[in-house]
Formats: C-alpha cells, structure tokens, sequence
C-alpha cells in the first residue's frame, strides 16, 4: 500500500507542478482576412468577444456556424487604458455579412502603452485554441502592426505580426491569427500586444474579434468506467491490507 501511495503522490507532484508552469501560445501563421471560413470550429466553443457587439448593446451574431458574443469570457479583465471602442473601422468585404459586421467594430488603445487583456475559467492540463482578429478598411494614412504574447515580448510565445493598415492598401485590409496552449494550474490566460504606427508612433494596440475553443476530447465512457473499476480495485485492496 506504501508503494502506491508513494506512487499517486510522484504521479500527483508531476502532474501539479507540470500545470503550475506558465505554458507558452504556438501561433500559426498570420493569415488574410478572406471570409467566414476563417473562424475556426475545432473542438468546443469556450467563449468569445466581440467589441462590435459590445458597443451595439449586446446579442449575438452567427458566422460559420459561431455564436459571438459581446462578452462571456470567465474573469474577464481589461485595463483602463485598453478600454476605447468603436464600430466604424469598415468591412473588409467579405461573402459574410455578418462577419464582415462583427469586423467593423474594435477595442483598441492609443496611450502608447500597447494592451493587455486576461480571461479564466479554463480547465488545468486541457488544450485552447485562441483566435484573434484585426482589421481597418479606413484610408486614414497609418499603416499599423501589432504582435500578441504571452509572456516576454519576442520569446516562443509571440506571435507574427499582424498588420491593419488603414492606409488604403487592397488586399491588405486585416489578419488574423490563431494559437494553442495548455492551461496551468491557475486555470487563467493573459495576452499582450507589441504595436507599431507608422503615425505617433506604439499606440495602436487593437482587437476586433476573439474567440477561445477547447481542443481537448471528451474521456470516452469506458475510459471513464475504467477508471471507475481501478479506483474500486485499489480501494477494496486497501481495506483488506487494513
């Protein structure tokens, strides 16, 4: 019985201190703004944000088979001064209607200090996808860039820039990215934003659309009455060794 006891606590001390580590996003290539097909489907739908929806009070909107939301993503956290929105950033053109609708609206930052922003709610040891898009059709003459990371700017988990030009260039009127990670222990994520204006300089970090879905499979039911039977098999052992 000792044994297995020593045996849970190893596989119990692994297991904790593997989900305690921060876990590092592996973006993807950045990707054109071409249509609905863009929004991922992969595994569940955990939650999403949509600051057009914000500004327009609330709803919801279905592209691709996705229902966005304002906002329900668990603990969401924003600082201050990450805080303007606005709805009037054009449509990229789109097939969609309703994603090119859920594009025209952002939340960004103009103070040069980038952005940040930070969701819970996630299950330790299960793998997200993030999905994050950004775009301005506006001719306003700054071509804008922005990479999103999750720990130290320019380490594994940055991704490449995505670019919203707002200088009149065609095709180049948005990008999108998407990442994955496992959840720590803490069960919380945070992203940042590197930006660059070719206008008044690092002050345009901005978020049009975000999703986050859940990759990990459901336990399949005998996986689950196996487990059943083994917790069973070492409880009846330790009370016949009692």
């Amino acid at each position: 019985m000792k044994k297995t006891i020593l045996c849970f606590s190893l596989i119990s001390a692994f297991v904790l201190n593997t989900y305690s580590q921060s876990s590092q996003i592996t973006w993807s290539s950045v990707q054109y703004i071409s249509g609905d097909s863009d929004i991922s489907t992969m595994g569940t739908l955990f939650g999403t944000w949509s600051p057009y929806l914000e500004v327009s009070g609330g709803g919801s909107i279905t592209a691709n088979g996705v229902t966005f939301v304002a906002n329900d993503l668990p603990d969401f956290s924003i600082p201050s001064y990450f805080e303007g929105q606005y709805t009037g950033f054009g449509s990229p053109g789109t097939a969609d209607a309703n994603y090119n609708t859920l594009l025209e609206g952002a939340q960004f930052s103009n103070n040069g200090t980038g952005g940040t922003f930070s969701f819970g709610g996630l299950t330790p040891g299960n793998t997200y996808q993030v999905e994050i898009w950004v775009e301005d059709t506006r001719n306003i003459g700054n071509r804008r860039w922005e990479n999103v990371y999750e720990n130290s700017y320019g380490d594994s988990g940055t991704s490449s820039a995505l670019t919203f030009p707002a200088d009149g260039s065609s095709p180049d009127l948005g990008q999108y990215d998407i990442g994955t990670f496992v959840a720590n222990s803490a069960g919380a994520e945070t992203l940042n934003f590197e930006t660059w204006c070719s206008v008044g300089g690092n002050q345009c970090a901005q978020v049009n659309l975000f999703q986050v879905r859940d990759l990990t499979p459901a336990p399949e039911p005998s996986a689950l009455a196996l487990m059943a039977v083994s917790g069973a098999a070492i409880l009846v052992r330790f009370r016949r060794r009692s």
